[in-house]
């Protein structure tokens, strides 16, 4: 097969950007296509201040060329007009589309790409010159017109952040989507008229499965084994602490959770916003002094293969999310083996089955979120039953060699339509 030069446009890529699934794709994917032989270059944001940023910096990761740069100095005074309105996220569109139009033109001036991709959400594709419309790929993960409403954000904001997503997208050669869920809600509720061809995330099973040296009992303080029936089992809630993810659902379960069973409930990840410390520690507070009060921690921010850690040795991963596409977080959780309970939102019943790789319950129903976490906790068999099985699918249908296959597909079609 012919070998390819593909562009990956995405600010987000670990470990200087990495901040979250759209990074963890673009990493995975990247890797997977570089594998199979093909010449992978990834367009990235920089997170280095000042002069250090006034240039483009090539760095190799693996066979992975990374190309990393800045916004320019006029996106970061148009940014900062719509930073004083409190449009943060039209800000960010703004900026990155910027930057990545000034990447590509140097990139290109050196390199002959045969295609690029570019996520809809981050604004990597919104300042493109035309001419790379036929080479172009847009993947769908998660477009902020369907997902801001879950934040805290003005108006014009939401406004003026679709515009932008929206002309980014626009006039592509191609489009891919995480999930079936997206690639119907960008059709009916976006009205994005060609196309969109389903191709779920994958994982690399070999970094999920490396070693790590973070123990989760011992920085919680946790004692004995794990498992059903042990004297302190561990819950843990694994990404972002913030509303779409499932912060108020948890501010009513954990605070009951806690009162009623002692065991040591585990938050990993960013708390951006500060609800953990402001909502979910003084509701768990109040409840302090009840029979059997478990113990709260708010472990922060972590490495991924610490998560990854953390999951093989957790004996309920909790994930009550409002809005998912495809989670790379339920993906890290069905890879270490973890019994899963999860909210049926978006993409994720298409990734495990309820009953039989997962517990994946009504969401916001906290009624249910409990009881499933509770099954868990005291049926040792079903637990061990539904992690394995949930290992199984990844390795059979979400693997990060097989998401390059697929998408190689829709490559080789842009290329040759392009002539």
């Amino acid at each position: 097969m012919e070998r390819l030069r593909i562009g990956l446009l995405s600010y987000e890529y670990p470990p200087e950007t990495g901040l979250g699934g759209i990074g963890t794709y673009t990493w995975t994917q990247a890797q997977a296509l570089a594998r199979a032989g093909h010449e992978v270059h990834v367009l990235a944001g920089s997170a280095a201040p000042g002069p250090k940023a006034s240039a483009a910096r090539r760095e190799r990761d693996g066979d992975v060329t990374v190309w990393r740069d800045a916004a320019p100095a006029s996106a970061r005074r148009l940014g900062a007009v719509l930073g004083r309105l409190g449009w943060w996220w039209s800000r960010n569109r703004l900026e990155n589309g910027l930057r990545m139009r000034r990447l590509l033109g140097r990139v290109a001036a050196r390199e002959k790409l045969d295609l690029v991709e570019v996520p809809e959400c981050g604004g990597e594709g919104l300042f493109l010159p035309r001419r790379w419309e036929t080479r172009k790929v847009v993947r769908f993960h998660s477009p902020a017109e369907l997902i801001m409403p879950f934040y805290d954000t003005r108006p014009g904001d939401r406004r003026l952040c679709a515009w932008l997503e929206r002309r980014g997208y626009r006039r592509a050669a191609a489009a891919t989507s995480c999930s079936a869920f997206l690639a119907r809600e960008v059709a009916h509720r976006l009205g994005y008229r060609q196309p969109i061809v389903t191709v779920p995330n994958g994982i690399d099973l070999t970094q999920a499965d490396g070693a790590s040296t973070f123990d989760l009992r011992a920085a919680i303080g946790a004692t004995g084994a794990t498992g059903a029936g042990a004297a302190e089992p561990v819950v843990l809630f694994a990404g972002r602490f913030e509303p779409r993810k499932g912060s108020a659902l948890l501010g009513e379960l954990v605070p009951e959770l806690l009162a009623r069973r002692s065991l040591h409930f585990v938050v990993l990840g960013e708390d951006l916003f500060g609800h953990g410390e402001r909502e979910l520690v003084p509701r768990c507070r109040a409840r302090q002094g009840e029979p059997q009060t478990g113990a709260l921690h708010l472990l922060g921010r972590r490495p991924v293969e610490d998560v990854r850690a953390a999951m093989r040795q957790a004996d309920v991963v909790l994930l009550p999310s409002r809005w998912e596409n495809a989670p790379y977080t339920v993906l890290e959780a069905m890879a270490a083996g973890a019994p899963l309970v999860v909210s049926r939102v978006g993409g994720i019943p298409e990734l495990v089955a309820d009953g039989s790789e997962a517990l994946v319950v009504a969401d916001q129903d906290v009624a249910a979120h409990l009881t499933a976490v509770r099954l868990l906790l005291d049926n040792r068999e079903l637990a061990q039953s539904l992690g394995a099985a949930a290992r199984r699918r990844v390795e059979r249908e979400f693997t990060a060699d097989g998401m390059a296959e697929r998408s190689l597909g829709v490559y080789r079609r842009v290329v040759e339509g392009a002539g």
